[in-house]
């Protein structure tokens, strides 16, 4: 793989030693990217809830607290991501003189733990208000709650990287470090699909109504044809039925006739 992603550590500072101080920025640029994009998906999520449950007093006090802690949890990675190490370049650039407070699991560890925390919450706070819905059935209440917590994948998977980082050896983090980035991009991917899925149904149901006017058109124009060309050869057949006359059979009387009718005073 391109930067030295994928192999070990010691292969990549024999071949190529000089791709060690751009992936080490690569990195450092992806981590604030990846914790702001992370921001802005939760952000969008509670927004969509609070236009859903705009009403619900208590779902809406819930809903501007998670914005808030999402909010001071996004300034504490970035605080961390930027105090961690004196000076900067020392995040990769071990040759400067330098020194780390967080810096390596550790640094990792406090943020995936508090995103997994608000994973859940994002999934909780709908739940109580959907099935509190008096005016629908169970079933749309277990499809509405399943469109809500597809959120829980995403716990998932930082349960994946937790495991990941467990058996990762910092010392070899070209390596060992790959299934965990890769994990941390389908969680972003994720994250967006389960911001966008509860606003789609409505255009899936209009989808489906364009597709069903046009298969009934379809059929009703075929119809009509058919219908048109059986007319048509019935017609035809009728015509086929119709016999000339033969005039040449018909008896000609002469003219005058020969007879004249008598004419009474």
């Amino acid at each position: 793989m391109s930067w030295g992603a994928g192999e070990h550590f010691p292969v990549v500072m024999a071949e190529n030693p000089g791709v060690l101080i751009p992936l080490q920025q690569i990195t450092f640029a992806q981590y604030f990217i990846w914790g702001i994009t992370i921001l802005l998906i939760k952000l969008s999520i509670l927004l969509l809830y609070r236009g859903i449950f705009h009403c619900m007093v208590y779902t809406l006090v819930a809903i501007y607290v998670s914005i808030a802690v999402c909010v001071g949890i996004w300034i504490l990675q970035i605080g961390i991501l930027f105090g961690s190490c004196r000076p900067l370049a020392f995040n990769w650039d071990p040759s400067v003189p330098g020194s780390c407070y967080f810096k390596g699991v550790s640094e990792y560890v406090i943020s995936m733990s508090t995103n997994l925390a608000m994973d859940i919450v994002l999934v909780l706070i709908p739940a109580p208000e959907v099935w509190r819905l008096k005016h629908i059935s169970i079933r749309k209440k277990i499809g509405i709650s399943c469109v809500f917590g597809l959120g829980i994948l995403t716990c998932i998977l930082v349960g994946l990287r937790f495991k990941y980082l467990h058996e990762m050896n910092m010392a070899d983090a070209t390596h060992d470090g790959v299934p965990s980035g890769i994990i941390a991009s389908v969680e972003l991917y994720l994250g967006i699909i389960c911001a966008c899925l509860p606003i789609l149904p409505p255009a899936f149901v209009q989808a489906g109504k364009k597709v069903q006017n046009s298969y009934a058109a379809g059929l009703l124009t075929r119809k009509t044809s058919k219908e048109s060309s059986l007319r048509s050869g019935k017609g035809n057949h009728a015509a086929e039925d119709v016999k000339e006359p033969n005039y040449d059979q018909v008896e000609l009387n002469p003219w005058p006739p020969e007879t004249q009718p008598e004419v009474r005073a």
